[in-house]
């Protein structure tokens, strides 16, 4: 993955910064967040430029909150389509939430490597669970946990997990 860098642009109003800054998140090959308090200004352009997921979440609009539900898992006949879509919908949303660490990804690789194999578990179950069960991926003796490794379709992904249930407490916290 290629450096990301933060741009800080100044201008006057009117001089194009939104749009520039509409254009780069468009281009940009992985997961964008778009925060903008400004009424049809940056977030509007890119809604209407971006192809792909997107998850939007209008603030000040109550009444419609983003939806836990989010993190659906692509239904197809083609195996490795349903593959490549998961996987990267997964890639995605790790991407999402290891921005919330102080760190840069590249620094925690394990710490992505754990959290995209528990997404593709969730993404790859028999049959749909619920996205509270998540958690419970990295509790090894807890119910949740066997129905989640028991109930994923990828025997590499059930094996990592399995691997979790002979680890003790302070190597599975670490």
């Amino acid at each position: 993955m290629s450096p990301q860098y933060n741009t800080l642009v100044i201008g006057s109003p009117g001089s194009g910064k939104s749009w520039g800054a509409a254009a780069d998140a468009v281009k940009f090959d992985g997961a964008i967040y778009v925060a903008d308090p400004h009424k049809d200004s940056l977030g509007c352009l890119v809604l209407e430029h971006i192809d792909g997921y997107v998850l939007y979440d209008k603030l000040s609009d109550l009444k419609r909150p983003l939806r836990s539900d989010f993190l659906k898992p692509f239904m197809g006949s083609d195996p490795d389509e349903v593959l490549a879509k998961n996987h990267r919908v997964a890639q995605l949303f790790t991407e999402i939430l290891m921005r919330r660490r102080t760190s840069d990804i590249a620094t925690m690789p394990l710490l992505e490597e754990w959290l995209s194999a528990l997404l593709m578990l969730f993404l790859f179950q028999k049959k749909r669970q619920s996205l509270r069960i998540l958690p419970f991926g990295f509790m090894p003796n807890m119910p949740e946990f066997e129905t989640l490794v028991e109930g994923c379709t990828l025997p590499e992904i059930r094996a990592k997990f399995r691997s979790l249930a002979k680890l003790n407490p302070r190597a599975l916290r670490a």
